[in-house]
């Protein structure tokens, strides 16, 4: 089964914030590895217009660094599921992403770190455990 995958880069890594990312790279996966990739620029003012480059890729996950609440919102009623506040190393990531692991957790952002990010009536709450 094929799956589209796109992630916001920036030299290699994950773009730190969705909101002012200029590049997708869009990858094609079956269960266990990569098919193809792409890289399609998504420099434009106007979130909405990312959005559309996003839905446009085809992509049903994005993986992305910190994005504002509102876009996350509008890109998950777009059918896009998304894994935000993941920072790190592109291929890195790819692996574990493809190896089954917990991302959110491997590569959470500096301020999620040994803290669980949960978002609760609109707001993120960071909870210790």
């Amino acid at each position: 089964m094929k799956r589209i995958i796109a992630i916001t880069s920036w030299q290699n890594r994950i773009s730190p914030v969705f909101d002012t990312a200029q590049k997708l790279l869009i990858f094609e996966l079956n269960e266990k590895s990569e098919i193809s990739r792409r890289e399609e620029m998504i420099d434009f003012n106007v979130p909405f217009q990312k959005i559309h480059a996003l839905v446009r890729s085809g992509a049903k996950t994005l993986i992305c660094g910190a994005i504002t609440e509102q876009i996350e919102s509008q890109i998950e009623e777009a059918g896009i599921k998304v894994l935000s506040f993941i920072c790190g190393d592109i291929s890195s990531v790819m692996q574990a992403y493809l190896a089954g692991k917990d991302i959110k957790t491997e590569f959470a952002m500096p301020g999620c770190k040994n803290q669980r990010c949960h978002r609760r009536r609109g707001r993120f709450m960071y909870l210790n455990y």
